[in-house]
């Protein structure tokens, strides 16, 4: 309310007030010298991992043990955390940073929609006292790790490039581009958002946690699909308008895929 009310510069063209309320009117506000977008990343984050360990510890005061499906999404969430914060500055390349403008949507993501959404699942395995098999884990983990690399590794291939250029490899090789502007190494020259297809199967693998005991926790996913696919569509669209029809196609033949190879 405070920068919708303050800001002299609206840069979202619509007569709507809602609409403007909702996208924010501003790109990166600052607020006695703090960035407010990449502040709101820290109480959600910070929140979510410390609602997720108080589902471990009400388990244990309750039931007197752990579950492994409660192990496993205790590690799940950690390592997603752990290689989130040791390369943090990647943050500052990704769509939210760069595009979206800072209105009631990124404030309601970071403050409601991260920390109670993302941990729906441990409402559903704190209260669970039996196992799941020892095959459901191993292929949940399997399913894991292969979403987890895909996503963080998709992402700081890129972010490197941005910083370092050819000073790095990107699988060995030394990174391709298409006419100088579009990378089309490792993950980028298989589809144009392959990290948003890695960050939802670590979500898939969340929900995988706990069963099959309600379809409630696997709206953690679909919610994750429905939001990162129109992010998708409206990069593209972006994509297309700053590199030119031309060269934006020459890249789609290569990177074939926005988000499922064979499939989207």
């Amino acid at each position: 309310l405070y920068l919708y009310k303050s800001s002299s510069i609206i840069e979202i063209n619509s007569k709507n007030k809602f609409l403007t309320f909702w996208n924010g009117k501003e790109k990166d506000p600052i607020l006695f010298g703090v960035d407010l977008k990449t502040f709101f990343y820290q109480p959600s984050l910070l929140a979510l991992m410390l609602i997720n360990f108080s589902f471990a510890e009400y388990q244990y005061r309750t039931f007197g043990e752990i579950t492994i499906q409660m192990v496993t999404y205790q590690i799940f969430w950690w390592l997603y955390l752990f290689t989130h914060y040791i390369r943090e500055d990647f943050m500052l390349w990704t769509f939210d940073i760069i595009e979206d403008h800072f209105g009631y949507m990124l404030v309601f993501g970071d403050l409601v929609y991260v920390p109670f959404l993302y941990s729906l699942c441990g409402w559903f395995i704190a209260d669970n006292q039996n196992n799941l098999s020892g095959i459901w884990i191993i292929i949940t983990l399997i399913l894991f790790f292969i979403g987890l690399y895909t996503f963080r590794e998709s992402n700081w291939q890129k972010f490197d490039y941005k910083k370092y250029g050819n000073q790095i490899n990107i699988w060995f090789k030394k990174p391709q581009l298409l006419e100088k502007k579009l990378l089309i190494s490792g993950f980028w020259g298989i589809g144009r958002h392959i990290n948003y297809t890695g960050e939802i199967l670590v979500y898939l693998t969340i929900a995988l946690c706990t069963g099959t005991q309600s379809i409630i926790p696997y709206f953690l996913p679909l919610s994750l699909f429905i939001l990162l696919s129109q992010r998708a569509s409206r990069d593209d669209i972006r994509c297309k308008k700053k590199y030119g029809d031309q060269l934006w196609n020459k890249y789609c033949n290569i990177a074939k895929f926005r988000m499922i190879p064979f499939i989207y």
